[in-house]
């Protein structure tokens, strides 16, 4: 299935990027968050490289007041607890996400969670809100088909197996349209500027990531992060179908060099993966098949795993049986080789002919056999 893992840009970099050599001032702003929580505490948690606790509020009543002074919007996360729980227990992912931006922002909640909350009062937060209530039930959807899926799995239930793979497949597509239309119709959002950069890896023709990049308002273009990500694009045309595949050496678990030039003549899948990732883990299965059926007929798999640790990567071979070529830098999301291939998010694949040419990207499930089948007799 596609369950994609994206590695986006850090979010608090980004906006401060985004407002250089904009008139960007010092503002004040107000948050004001209402909820029927009596004896709680509000969390206030911000991520860049790490994680940082700003602020906890406690109050009797489920009601909460903060000011301050903010020169660039900011991207912090909630976490609405009871008043005897520590910072130390709370999860930076499942925080309540908003932007600290000058103005009045408002969360209204008529429980004792933030998970159902109205956020407003700001435009990043109102075009926040809006966009994650239309991602909500695609989100929670998928997210229950992706428990369904394993459960299938291992009840070796194929028919249900495959008839979850469809609809997750629809809700994707409905997903990515409703995406785009937000997108299309919010050009100068920090939304929109945040949506185009963590999705930039799973748009397979980067040509297309131009196209939408050049629609953005004059607001985004030419704030010191559109620069930084143009110049990402035009470097990332480089290793676009069509283009030759930059060659690279990096060693097998046995610590020998393997070079991708070592392969012409054949039809190569270069597959970026790690263990710790679980959408990679999933998708090795679909692999296996392919190798097998063609790894005879001049084709074949060169694995190469964002893993920071010998064991784990050679772990996750062992397990996965996988019966190609695997290479490593063993430096996670450092890795030179992912930087070559301006990888930000696994799995992700390139598809290369005996030439040497790139002709296809991201091929999943049955994607990839069919491709094959296509181009191998």
């Amino acid at each position: 299935m596609k369950f994609n893992l994206i590695a986006g840009i850090s979010l608090t970099i980004t906006l401060a990027l985004f407002n250089e050599g904009t008139k960007a001032q010092n503002g004040k702003y107000t948050l004001d968050v209402k909820t029927n929580a009596t004896d709680s505490k509000l969390f206030i948690f911000q991520k860049s490289g790490t994680i940082i606790k700003l602020d906890s509020l406690v109050s009797a009543d489920g009601i909460f007041h903060k000011e301050g002074e903010v020169n660039t919007p900011y991207k912090v996360r909630l976490f609405l607890v009871p008043k005897s729980q520590s910072s130390n227990e709370t999860s930076f992912k499942k925080g309540f996400p908003i932007y600290l931006e000058p103005g009045n922002i408002t969360i209204t909640s008529d429980g004792q969670t933030l998970d159902n909350c109205v956020l407003s009062g700001t435009p990043s937060n109102d075009d926040l809100y809006a966009y994650n209530k239309m991602r909500k039930p695609f989100i929670s959807r998928m997210n229950q088909l992706e428990k369904d899926f394993d459960k299938a799995k291992q009840e070796n239930n194929i028919l249900k197996r495959q008839s979850i793979r469809i609809e997750y497949d629809e809700l994707e597509t409905k997903l990515a349209q409703a995406e785009n239309e937000f997108f299309n119709t919010h050009p100068n959002s920090l939304i929109s500027f945040e949506w185009l950069t963590s999705s930039f890896n799973i748009i397979r023709e980067k040509s297309k990531v131009i196209t939408m990049f050049d629609q953005m308002g004059d607001v985004v273009k030419q704030s010191e992060a559109g620069k930084q990500f143009k110049a990402r694009l035009d470097h990332t045309i480089a290793v676009e179908i069509g283009g030759i595949a930059p060659d690279f050496a990096a060693p097998n678990p046995e610590g020998k060099e393997i070079s991708l030039k070592s392969f012409r003549g054949k039809y190569v899948l270069v597959d970026f993966w790690a263990s710790w990732c679980g959408p990679c883990r999933r998708e090795n299965p679909n692999v296996v098949v392919a190798y097998n059926a063609y790894k005879n007929k001049n084709f074949t798999v060169l694995g190469i795993s964002l893993d920071n640790t010998k064991e784990a990567w050679t772990k996750a071979i062992a397990k996965d049986g996988l019966g190609w070529e695997q290479i490593s830098d063993l430096k996670g999301w450092n890795s030179a080789l992912a930087a070559l291939y301006s990888v930000r998010g696994i799995p992700t694949n390139f598809l290369i002919d005996p030439q040497g040419k790139i002709i296809a990207i991201n091929l999943r499930g049955e994607e990839l056999q069919k491709k094959l089948s296509e181009l191998i007799p």
